[in-house]
């Protein structure tokens, strides 16, 4: 019989934590992890992967952030390099989940820039590209990002295909 009581006892403690706990979450707060540039990550030597070459004096990389209005959600960053004289480029981004099986399906169209076609011009140029941001999310995520252009004088069409680190929402 005391067992029983000290069973009880506890029981209700673990209850009380808990559910003090659950009261002071709130779901309008999301917990990330992971995110932030590609080209931040470090190799196997321990250095900055650093921007893809995606030819014609072109070189991209891509971000994923969380969302900062409390929506748990992120939003892109199309980080973009282009060496004096390059050809122009039309920076865009999309939004993919994972299935949690291998694979990954887009999700949202994070857009193209708003400022048109960027081009090195005579100084070259560097720039970031902050996409609108998604919310209401759950789950693996990852930001892949490419442009329209002809890099290097291939047939006009969409390059690079530069994916973030995969951050998670919960």
């Amino acid at each position: 019989m005391k067992t029983l009581g000290h069973l009880a006892r506890f029981a209700t403690i673990g209850a009380l934590v808990l559910g003090g706990i659950a009261v002071g979450t709130s779901s309008a707060s999301a917990a990330t992890s992971n995110w932030g540039c590609r080209g931040d990550q470090l190799d196997r030597n321990g250095n900055p992967l650093g921007y893809v070459d995606v030819g014609g004096g072109v070189s991209l990389d891509s971000c994923i952030e969380p969302a900062t209005d409390g929506s748990k959600g992120f939003y892109g960053i199309i980080r973009v390099q282009e060496a004096p004289g390059s050809m122009g480029v039309f920076p865009c981004a999309q939004l993919y989940k994972s299935d949690g099986f291998g694979h990954w399906n887009q999700v949202a169209d994070l857009h193209c820039t708003k400022d048109g076609w960027l081009s090195g011009g005579p100084n070259g140029l560097t720039t970031n590209i902050v996409s609108q941001t998604v919310g209401g999310l759950n789950g693996a995520y990852m930001v892949k990002v490419g442009f329209w252009g002809t890099p290097g004088g291939a047939p006009y069409g969409y390059y690079g295909d530069i994916e973030s680190p995969v951050a998670s929402v919960w």
